[in-house]
């Protein structure tokens, strides 16, 4: 048998020597930060934004001496806010095209939608604008509108030269793990797939013969004991140090804690693999003491703003602009049946809440209590009811709905009390949805999953 100094298996030298050292510095250089390409991305936005307010004001008059610099300062600021506020330049979610495609286009809408706002108020007040402001106005409303379609290309552009990086190796983030454990085991197999970052060595401070055989992986890349670890980095550049030690270990923990907080880097514990059978997960401090929440069904205020804001002024706008057509399609639906103009039914909203949702009447109105969903070739459904439901003309008066508050433009579709009730039985965690307000239209309705609702659809959209 082998004595206690000799390792259960062969492992590489743990030193670091001078080459390794040199080798690392020179990558070191070679390497972009995530810091400065979301900086580059943002400084891009903005001169974009320049160019293309100064190019429509220049069109709209004639000449450069008419570009205003409190609009173009305004414009460029108010879209840039939101799409901060949106975390469009967040290292989570830069990557992600269409969220960038939305956050782009909803920043631009909004501010051209705050125009018309504009040019409302001041008739309301009967403040009267000069031709200049009326001009100047509708020239900020096509800048606006023209971004859209110009910083979604230039973005496109900047995802694609980033995800290059990142294959060339430029762009990772380099991760040292503390302690050979199962729990740095799983931490390895799940890394080795997210080409956005790497593990470049492990450090325990416990002798190689104490390591058992079922991490026996991880010692290929085996630095050293802790000393090593300081020295390593110290000069390498290291983003991330994640501790993989039992937290059972208090005193072993709170030693290592203690010398790594003497070197510049982010340091993470990394939990018990059960943990991460949740799929969202956050630690904050409640009184002073870290809790880590395992669940939020809530957006957090500033969302709530944001989307509150949009629903009231692009609702209340559509509404204004559909009125005609309101009254165009109630007067042919009282004029083909019997009833009223509008059908009105409760439906579950935020956190279950009971609520009356409208829609132009589109089935003759009937005596029976229980609520059957509508069907293909249903014969409930009038001449121009087909019509109504085919291009989703009778959804339109939710628009009253969202106006009041109690939907939105954009959520999980409401479905009727007793489906939704049905539904909760075959489908686990279905009322989370109700976690958000319900919308006019959804991820369903985006993705095809419209009219009737069969059990396959259901656990899809849901």
């Amino acid at each position: 048998m082998a004595d206690d100094n000799t390792p259960a298996f062969p492992i590489p030298d743990a030193k670091i020597n001078d080459s390794d050292i040199a080798s690392e510095a020179l990558n070191v250089r070679r390497r972009i930060n995530w810091s400065s390409v979301l900086m580059v991305a943002a400084a891009a936005d903005c001169f974009l934004l320049a160019v293309i307010i100064i190019k429509v004001q220049i069109i709209s008059f004639g000449y450069a001496n008419e570009v205003n610099v409190i609009i173009l300062i305004g414009q460029i600021s108010t879209v840039m806010a939101l799409l901060v506020l949106g975390n469009s330049y967040s290292k989570n979610q830069f990557l992600d095209i269409k969220v960038q495609l939305w956050l782009i286009a909803r920043s631009c809408l909004i501010v051209s939608m705050m125009i018309p706002i504009y040019f409302f108020v001041c008739h309301a007040f009967g403040i009267s604008l000069t031709a200049h402001s009326e001009k100047m106005c509708v020239a900020t409303v096509v800048a606006a509108i023209s971004s859209v379609p110009i910083l979604s290309f230039f973005r496109a552009a900047q995802i694609a030269a980033v995800q290059t990086l990142i294959r060339l190796g430029k762009l990772r983030e380099k991760i040292v793990v503390v302690g050979v454990t199962q729990t740095a085991a799983h931490f390895d197999k799940i890394i080795r797939s997210n080409e956005r970052c790497e593990i470049v060595g492990y450090f325990d401070d416990r002798r190689p013969s104490r390591l058992t055989n079922e991490v026996h992986d991880l010692l290929s890349n085996y630095k050293g004991d802790y000393d090593d670890l300081l020295c390593f980095v110290r000069n390498n550049k290291i983003d991330r140090i994640v501790v993989a030690i039992p937290w059972s270990a208090h005193e072993r923990l709170n030693n290592l804690i203690r010398k790594l907080r003497t070197v510049p880097i982010r340091i993470d514990l990394c939990p018990h693999p059960t943990i991460w059978t949740f799929p969202q997960l956050s630690v904050s401090r409640f009184s002073g003491v870290p809790l880590i929440n395992a669940a939020n069904g809530r957006l957090d205020h500033g969302h709530l703003l944001i989307k509150r804001a949009e629903d009231l002024i692009l609702g209340s706008i559509i509404f204004l602009l559909l009125v005609p057509l309101f009254v165009v399609v109630s007067i042919m639906v009282k004029l083909e049946s019997r009833g009223p103009a509008f059908f009105v039914q409760g439906r579950h909203g935020f956190n279950n809440k009971i609520f009356k949702i409208y829609k132009f009447r589109s089935m003759y109105r009937h005596s029976d209590e229980k609520v059957m969903q509508a069907t293909r070739n249903d014969i409930r459904v009038t001449r121009i009811g087909k019509y109504l439901r085919k291009y989703s003309i009778d959804e339109l008066p939710q628009l009253i709905n969202v106006i009041i508050g109690n939907m939105s433009l954009v959520g999980p579709r409401p479905h009727p009390i007793p489906h939704n009730e049905e539904y909760a039985t075959r489908i686990e965690e279905y009322f989370a949805r109700h976690n958000v307000k319900p919308g006019i239209t959804g991820w369903a309705q985006v993705h095809g999953f419209r009219g009737e609702i069969d059990d396959e659809s259901a656990k899809n959209v849901n």
